[in-house]
């Protein structure tokens, strides 16, 4: 029993996973057939996540996209304070501006770059998965005949199992009763030791009661040699004599009672002593008899040498316990013996391998184990470099956070370094004048709209230019030079300027005053009209607007007026006209 549990444990390990709840051995045909499937599948996935790499990418490239328009809205932050809600956008003509105050398109930007981080991050985890995916499908390729291996081993392994379960009348564990197998193994070994254990006791019982019986027979002939040693009693034992003063004659023929019987108990005592002592003698010749002539056959010359090499009683008491050791040992050899002899005929009738077939299965089974052992490793190798792998991700994911913060913060001191660190001062200040440009061109086209709703003023679209070019709203917005107006055309968006620039330069000092020289005779009539009602408007803002024309319209309709009038000799001279009555 103990050794076929050594072999069953080394079958089932403790740490064995669990049997599947089919014992048969698997096909190698439906390994393959359900490995092709999963390979399949594997395939699939690995096209489904091509696919949303794709897809995560071109998300990527659009949130980009979207990002840098946002922040190319962003920069025109200055002009957006001065929308007013009803009037149109001097850049896109909305009637509504719903990011007037600011706040909207910054979190509109930090939204943007969110979802762009989002993105970047989806395509780097599907980047990832792909390579993963990849290296799982090569991993199960080459692990394919390892695992049909270890199948047809397990195969094996399992019919040996058992071969050795069934003369213990045992079956093989279904799938979750490997720990009751386990202990049913444990409890019959527990019997079997008790039962051992109670055999021993029995024997050790024994030869206790076998000890006990010598050492009282033991006993029982030294005190016969006491009571042999014993001296004899005199021949002319004589009853003392009765004293005289004895109380009553009843009680002198008791004590008379009492010595004649104790005079015939002696008297027996001292006739068996006599044949004792007779008999002890002649068993004394015959013992130095026997002595003597084995004393004459041995070694030494005289019985006192004999004596003087007698043994210790303690050495001989060692002896009586190696012997009965010995003896006890002697009896188990032979019921395991016996036991073994039984067990070898019960294994031959079932054809277990024996001889060198014996050998070559356990050196195979040993090569197995070796395989086993080897497989675990690399299975804790895989796992720390997974985890090593997993953490190293970690790291990367934060190191790239980091940088991209560092690269932002970097974008913008190298955009201030190349606009201030220039050696001659111009980018810096072309950049100043863009903005200053860019507020000039937002305060134009407010005054513009009023003007003329064809036209609204731009910057020129090349990086860096102070140029201004007209969009022309009639025609799908196209983009034309300044160049390209008429007299009248050049004329309203002059104005449009002359009355921004005011503006602009209001913002520190109250220009409360404007003149405006010629450039009305250019103007058709519905475009005059229009001048001339802007120049009102300015005048209810409460600014003096001053205007030289000769133009008879704006005659008529300016109340205050200063004529200038020639006069002989070179001299002109001013009158101021009183307002005229409507």
């Amino acid at each position: 029993w103990s050794d076929w549990n050594q072999t069953a444990g080394e079958i089932l390990p403790d740490n064995a996973i669990a049997l599947p709840e089919c014992l048969e051995p698997i096909e190698e045909s439906e390994l393959d057939r359900v490995l092709d499937e999963f390979l399949d599948q594997v395939g699939d996935k690995q096209k489904t996540l091509t696919a949303l790499r794709r897809k995560a990418g071109k998300q990527l490239e659009r949130q980009a996209e979207r990002l840098e328009k946002a922040k190319l809205v962003a920069r025109h932050e200055d002009h957006r304070h001065d929308l007013t809600n009803g009037e149109p956008c001097p850049l896109c003509g909305a009637l509504e501006h719903p990011y007037a105050d600011g706040a909207a398109p910054s979190h509109k930007i930090a939204d943007l770059e969110t979802e762009a981080e989002k993105a970047k991050d989806e395509n780097e985890q599907a980047k990832t998965a792909e390579k993963d995916l990849a290296e799982t499908a090569q991993e199960l390729t080459h692990d394919r005949q390892a695992l049909n291996t270890c199948l047809r081993e397990f195969a094996t392994r399992l019919k040996t199992l058992e071969t050795l379960l069934e003369p213990l009348t045992a079956r093989t564990p279904l799938s979750g009763e490997e720990d009751a197998f386990r202990e049913e193994l444990r409890e019959r070994e527990q019997a079997y030791r008790e039962h051992s254990d109670s055999e021993e006791t029995a024997k050790r019982s024994q030869a206790d009661l076998e000890r006990k019986a010598k050492a009282a027979a033991s006993n029982v002939e030294a005190l016969q040699k006491k009571f042999d040693n014993l001296p004899p009693l005199p021949e002319d034992l004589e009853p003392e004599p009765v004293p005289e003063d004895l109380p009553t004659v009843s009680d002198s023929e008791k004590v008379h009672t009492e010595a004649v019987q104790l005079q015939k108990t002696r008297k027996t005592q001292a006739s068996d002593r006599r044949n004792h002592k007779d008999e002890a003698a002649a068993a004394l010749d015959e013992v130095k008899k026997q002595l003597e002539t084995a004393v004459a056959q041995s070694e030494f010359e005289t019985l006192e040498e004999l004596c003087g090499a007698r043994l210790a009683p303690e050495v001989v008491q060692e002896i009586d316990d190696l012997d009965n050791r010995l003896t006890q040992r002697t009896t188990t050899a032979k019921a395991l013996l016996e036991q073994a002899q039984k067990d070898i005929a019960e294994l031959l009738e079932q054809d277990v391998l024996e001889g060198q077939e014996a050998e070559t299965f356990t050196a195979a089974q040993n090569q197995l184990k070796e395989q086993q052992d080897t497989l675990l490793k690399e299975q804790m190798n895989r796992h720390t470099r997974i985890e090593t792998d997993n953490n190293n991700r970690t790291q990367r994911q934060q190191i790239e956070r980091a940088l991209e913060e560092k690269r932002r913060e970097f974008v913008v001191w190298e955009q201030l370094g190349k606009l201030i660190g220039s050696r001659d001062g111009n980018k810096f200040s072309r950049y100043a004048q863009g903005i200053s440009l860019d507020i000039l061109t937002r305060h134009a086209n407010h005054h513009l709209v009023k003007l003329s709703d064809r036209y609204r003023i731009s910057r020129d679209g090349e990086k860096e230019s102070l140029n201004l070019q007209i969009e022309d709203l009639h025609q799908a917005d196209v983009c034309r030079p300044m160049a390209s107006l008429s007299g009248g055309e050049s004329f309203l968006v002059s104005l449009a300027l002359a009355l921004g620039l005011s503006e602009l330069a209001g913002r520190t000092v109250r220009i409360d005053s404007l003149f405006i020289d010629e450039g009305f005779g250019s103007l058709d009539p519905e475009t005059l009209e229009i001048a001339i009602a802007a120049m009102e408007s300015l005048r209810q803002d409460h600014k003096t607007v001053g205007v030289i024309s000769h133009v008879d319209v704006l005659k008529e309709r300016i109340s205050t007026q200063i004529v200038v009038e020639k006069q002989s000799g070179g001299i002109s001279q001013l009158r101021i006209l009183p307002e005229a009555t409507p």
